[in-house]
């Protein structure tokens, strides 16, 4: 297995390695500039100058290439003498092993040619789905079938293998018998499994039905004592609400009675003023009496207005009542509209109650 720091060097030398591709470029250009001199059959300066340069890096590139080569074969070196530490010797040992478990092997081979004679078939019986299940009920045709016509539903393994050569059974095969095995075994975890689901959606069919028996229990106590207590209290407190009100009503009238009477004594005595204050004039003007005379006339016509106008304005407050009885009756309609309805009421389930049951495929 390549470990990080064999990892490390391979990127490494790929990096060296691109990098010396990289010389190789002077020398192609170096044989490019030589195949021109050749062809030109001319030579100049400046050629000269290009072939020195070029001549120069390449012989760096040289240096750079003779480098890159002896790092590669130390790597390479180094890369062996790990390779026969970890894996030349490693094989070596498992090839011993494997060697020594021959000989054992062997060994073993022997021994079971001596105990052949002793042997006898194990004390085992197999269901009759594993004899059909096994390569399409081959084995079905050595098992011998009841009165009714249908096979056994168990089967034992001394009729369906024989030790003796005479027998028309066949002999034991050791794969034959394994397979036979691993699907009895299979069979019966699988019906091991489908027990344990059973079992657990019983025991969570049975811890809902008495978590909705409570809920039920609990459903029933608020409908039948909660709700109705609700319900009375409700009617009591309506009802108090309705005397408090009739009283409130009962005070506001009384008040705005008293109002209208000291208005209305108010007004009788402006009036009985008024009056005094014309005796009073008609006494001081007797040396005009032309005047005096049209005067009384003028101050009569007025105290028939106010009288006019104190009458106008009792009829009006008959008419429309004060503000306190308005706001009355505007409290006994809210009160009377924005009662809540307790009428009936469905209850409502929580959606996250209802856990998913699980279906089984028998």
């Amino acid at each position: 297995m390549m470990t990080t720091e064999d990892q490390t060097e391979i990127e490494q030398l790929q990096l060296s390695l691109s990098q010396t591709i990289e010389t190789f470029q002077s020398a192609n250009k170096l044989l490019e500039l030589n195949k021109e001199l050749l062809s030109n059959d001319q030579s100049s300066t400046e050629k000269s100058n290009d072939i020195k340069r070029l001549q120069r890096e390449f012989l760096l590139d040289s240096f750079r290439v003779n480098r890159f080569h002896k790092g590669y074969k130390e790597w390479e070196n180094k890369s062996k003498d790990i390779f026969i530490e970890n894996e030349i010797k490693g094989y070596n040992n498992k090839l011993g092993q494997m060697s020594r478990l021959n000989f054992e092997t062997e060994k073993l081979d022997k021994e079971y040619e001596g105990l052949r004679d002793t042997v006898k078939l194990p004390t085992c019986q197999l269901s009759i789905q594993t004899v059909k299940l096994y390569n399409g009920g081959s084995l079905l045709q050595y098992i011998e079938k009841n009165a009714e016509g249908e096979y056994p539903l168990t089967v034992d393994i001394s009729e369906l293998f024989s030790l003796d050569s005479n027998s028309s059974l066949p002999p034991p095969d050791f794969n034959v018998f394994n397979r036979l095995l691993n699907i009895e075994y299979k069979l019966r975890i699988q019906r091991k499994v489908k027990y344990e689901i059973l079992l657990s959606v019983k025991q969570q069919l049975t811890a809902k039905n008495k978590k909705w028996s409570s809920r039920d229990s609990e459903l029933n106590y608020f409908m039948t004592r909660k709700l109705v207590d609700i319900m009375n209290e409700v009617e009591k407190v309506r009802k108090s609400e309705y005397e408090d009100l009739k009283d409130y009503d009962y005070y506001n009238n009384e008040e705005e009675e008293e109002e209208m009477r000291e208005q209305e004594f108010e007004d009788d005595e402006s009036v009985d003023e008024a009056q005094d204050e014309n005796v009073e004039d008609d006494d001081d003007s007797d040396n005009e009496n032309d005047n005096s005379q049209t005067d009384n006339a003028d101050d009569v016509a007025g105290g028939d207005d106010e009288s006019e106008v104190v009458e106008n304005q009792t009829e009006i407050q008959e008419e429309h009542p004060s503000n306190g009885e308005a706001s009355v009756d505007a409290e006994n309609d809210i009160t009377t509209e924005n009662t809540p309805d307790l009428g009936e009421q469905t209850p409502t389930v929580d959606p996250e109650d209802n856990d998913d049951v699980m279906n089984i495929d028998s």
